[in-house]
């Protein structure tokens, strides 16, 4: 590729080489707007109502430890609250994050232990997979 070349000529380019990174951002960008859709319709669960209110002022308090969670859970969760504010979808924040890497994870072990195709199908099956009830989701 030419530095020259046009932006547009470059992603002409990329869509129609047989390149599998395209397929695994497509996956990847799939997985995380499936996983944004799911994680600001879902009404709350008892988890995020115990744990994600005991993590708000977490950092300020500094404790070794936590006796109901993770203490880098709870800290990490707490700076997500600082940026973002404290809101449903903040508490599922490093969920969304680490569940959408997975995707990630996942096509990396497939292609490293099998091949690319395994990888891409493997990933593909993680990003569209869920454990929740779509009538939670779609009124």
């Amino acid at each position: 590729m030419n530095a020259k070349e046009p932006v547009i000529g470059r992603i002409v380019d990329f869509l129609f080489s047989n390149d599998s990174r395209k397929w695994l951002l497509l996956i990847l960008l799939l997985g995380m707007v499936l996983r944004f859709v799911a994680s600001s319709n879902i009404p709350p669960v008892a988890d995020e109502m115990v744990h994600g209110v005991l993590s708000i002022g977490m950092s300020k308090l500094a404790p070794l430890s936590a006796m109901t969670q993770a203490p880098i859970w709870q800290y990490l969760t707490d700076y997500a609250y600082r940026i973002f504010g404290v809101h449903l979808i903040t508490a599922r924040f490093l969920s969304f994050i680490f569940g959408s890497l997975s995707i990630l994870l996942v096509y990396l072990l497939g292609t490293m232990i099998f091949n690319r195709k395994v990888g891409l199908v493997s990933s593909f099956l993680l990003a569209v997979s869920f454990s929740y009830n779509l009538d939670s989701i779609i009124p």
